[in-house]
């Protein structure tokens, strides 16, 4: 008598938490009792908990009644879990999880799992896709830091006399706090879901039972106050989005909601932008970075602040390697790190951030190896003849050899094959050469696979500048030097006494003149035999090289010889 008031005491107390509670239903075996129930579900004994399960099932005639086959809804609140980790799916770049109690973070690996409690940060060009232990998935994009808070099954536990056989629960209850960043999920339609699939913010929490969304937690839009806001837009089936218990709302697919704590209250869903369209966008690309042209600042009639790309490696999209807003009338470029196959998704945000609906591009880029960076000589480059020459450039990623081509001075072109990252051109005659290179790669074991061409550079090679003319005048022994006008800056004259023009001995002194025409006169030449030559430099300082050589014999002045004997004479008479 006694016990059965005290589960009429407890029925009414509890009545109101068994009208809010989530629940989950069972079905009742073969000689269950009440106490059999509450050790294979609750966490208390019976009749602690049987009084709020009586009213919840509206048990009034019986309220401690139960016979096989018999339907019940249970409180999730009273049920025993049981935590279950999830796994992850796909890991791209660096992505580190700090596990409960752990010290240091360690790298996510595909098939690892992820415990309760288990904090993970996304690296910068990174992402993840996390598999719940109910088959819901969640992509993590970069940037992203989240916390597991809840991963565990409601399951009850089987009878012993028929272990295979346990009607009880396999409800299974989610919970992910996003602290920064931005996660994409697509929830399972599960009838039996203990709670509702949860995603919670610093200020917000949004709430799925089955559907595909997104939520972002990060600052506002430039056009905003730069508050951190949460958004969550839904593509497939219902949202339920909560500030607190007055300011929550529900948003349907196609539709989405920018949640502020400072607001008063929710604003109302409003309808995702459509998909962009893309029919201007190559699908194939040769070069190592994707480019598109800007896409338009409206749409149907509502102003577009940009545009979210994102890229994956695969087509579901699982393997995200770039994702990033573009600002109106900002041209998209997109860097890949090997030939390929890519897969992109192009969405518009609204002025309030939301982003709307993804249009779809499948990629394929052909650009690897790219062509050179062509170094020396550099284009429009003159040379003095008779210089060795050195093509030079930089290596580009990944390549093993090169083909050069070269156009010489009759503008035949022929090719050679390089390893390394210069080639020699010696004993070139005078004239105009063009060269380019095209850089090669292994694909596979036995393929060598070779890209474009490079721009092709010219340089000069210049021809021998004619040796000066020159005479004596007769009069005033003074030389007289000419030669072909070069229109330069100016022009370095040498006179030796000897051929080398090295100086070496005291008869050999090179004496060196600055002239900006293409004459010079040096008076009173001394008698002998003299070398000269000349070189040109140009307004931007090239210095030509030096012209053929002139050998000139100054005859002895008798005019001083003459002097001597008519003074001699003099001084005799």
């Amino acid at each position: 008598m006694y016990r059965y008031l005290f589960f009429a005491i407890l029925f009414s107390l509890t009545s109101a938490l068994a009208q809010t509670s989530d629940t989950v239903t069972i079905v009742v075996e073969r000689d269950e009792q009440l106490g059999t129930i509450a050790e294979r579900y609750f966490k208390r004994p019976a009749y602690v908990n049987w009084p709020e399960v009586a009213k919840l099932n509206n048990l009034k005639s019986a309220p401690y009644t139960i016979y096989p086959g018999m339907v019940l809804k249970l409180p999730v609140r009273l049920l025993a879990a049981q935590s279950s980790s999830a796994k992850w799916l796909t890991v791209t770049g660096n992505v580190r999880i700090v596990s409960p109690g752990a010290l240091q973070s360690s790298l996510a690996v595909v098939g690892g799992l992820i415990v309760e409690g288990s904090r993970v940060i996304v690296g910068p060009d990174a992402s993840a896709l996390m598999e719940l232990p109910d088959a819901s998935q969640v992509k993590l994009l970069a940037g992203s830091q989240f916390i597991l808070e809840e991963s565990r099954y409601y399951r009850g536990i089987s009878r012993s006399e028929n272990p295979e056989n346990s009607t009880g629960t396999k409800a299974f209850s989610g919970l992910m706090r996003l602290i920064q960043g931005a996660i994409e999920t697509r929830a399972t339609t599960a009838t039996d879901r203990a709670k509702p699939l949860r995603i919670q913010t610093p200020t917000t929490v949004v709430g799925v039972r089955g559907t595909d969304f997104r939520v972002t937690h990060s600052l506002s839009s430039a056009n905003d106050t730069g508050d951190v806001v949460t958004r969550s837009e839904v593509v497939q089936g219902l949202v339920s989005a909560e500030l607190d218990e007055k300011r929550k709302v529900q948003v349907p697919g196609g539709f989405g909601v920018r949640l502020d704590p400072k607001a008063l209250q929710i604003p109302i869903p409003v309808a995702l932008l459509e998909a962009p369209s893309l029919q201007n966008w190559a699908i194939k690309q040769n070069t190592v970075a994707l480019e598109f042209p800007a896409l338009p600042s409206s749409q149907s009639g509502r102003s577009v602040s940009g545009y979210r790309v994102q890229m994956a490696t695969d087509e579901a999209m699982d393997k995200v390697i770039f994702s990033q807003h573009f600002a109106i009338g900002q041209s998209i470029r997109v860097p890949t790190q090997q030939d390929g196959a890519y897969y992109l998704t192009v969405r518009a945000a609204d002025g309030q951030g939301l982003e709307g609906k993804d249009a779809k591009l499948a990629v394929n880029v052909d650009a690897r190896p790219q062509p050179p960076l062509l170094q020396a000589p550099q284009n429009g480059e003159k040379v003095v003849q008779g210089s060795d020459v050195t093509l030079l450039w930089a290596k580009p990623q990944g390549a093993t050899g090169y083909i050069v081509e070269i156009q010489d001075n009759t503008q035949k072109r022929t090719q050679y094959r390089v390893e390394d990252t210069r080639y020699d051109m010696r004993s070139l005659a005078s004239g105009t050469y063009g060269w380019r290179i095209a850089a090669q790669m292994k694909i596979g074991t036995d393929t060598i696979k070779t890209g474009a061409w490079s721009e092709q550079q010219l340089f000069t090679v210049l021809a021998k500048l004619d040796a000066p003319d020159g005479e004596i005048d007769k009069n005033d022994r003074t030389l007289h030097l000419r030669w072909t006008d070069q229109r330069v800056r100016e022009y370095e004259v040498q006179m030796s006494r000897t051929d080398g023009f090295d100086g070496a001995t005291k008869e050999g002194v090179v004496v060196t003149h600055t002239v900006k025409k293409p004459e010079l006169d040096i008076p009173d030449a001394a008698a002998g035999k003299h070398f000269i030559r000349y070189r040109a430099i140009e307004e931007n300082g090239f210095i030509s090289g030096w012209s053929g050589t002139m050998e000139v014999d100054v005859p002895k002045d008798w005019r001083s010889l003459w002097l001597f004997f008519w003074a001699a004479i003099t001084v005799a008479l």
